[in-house]
């Protein structure tokens, strides 16, 4: 994207992710637990995470990392999918068991969306 400055890309990109995500959880959470969340709830638990996750992804990691694209990719993926599905145990009560699954279908679609579109 030349001429587009990082922080605009970033903001496009947290856009997109927030909004896969939050579809893709809100759809997880209504097929399996129809009636035990508010949309209200659901809004917020799927906004929340990927508003302090994605900073620190874009920002903080690469820090780390530095000539490593890959292991950052991988490394940087799994503590937001961990780190999220913790914001969904404690935001909403789900189980762990259920939501590290619904973390990782929720980031591994904004991470492929967004690698095929972005």
């Amino acid at each position: 994207m030349s001429g587009t400055s990082y922080e605009a890309v970033f903001l496009s990109s947290l856009l997109f992710t927030v909004f896969v995500e939050l579809c893709v959880l809100y759809l997880l959470i209504r097929i399996r637990h129809p009636k035990a969340y508010s949309p209200s709830q659901i809004l917020f638990a799927g906004i929340l995470p990927s508003l302090t996750t994605l900073p620190y992804l874009w920002f903080i990691l690469p820090l780390f990392f530095i000539g490593h694209h890959t292991l950052y990719v991988w490394s940087g993926e799994t503590f937001v999918t961990v780190i999220e599905a913790l914001f969904l145990w404690h935001l909403l009560g789900i189980r762990i068991r259920l939501a590290l699954p619904y973390s990782l279908v929720a980031n591994g679609a904004s991470f492929g969306l967004g690698y095929l579109f972005i």
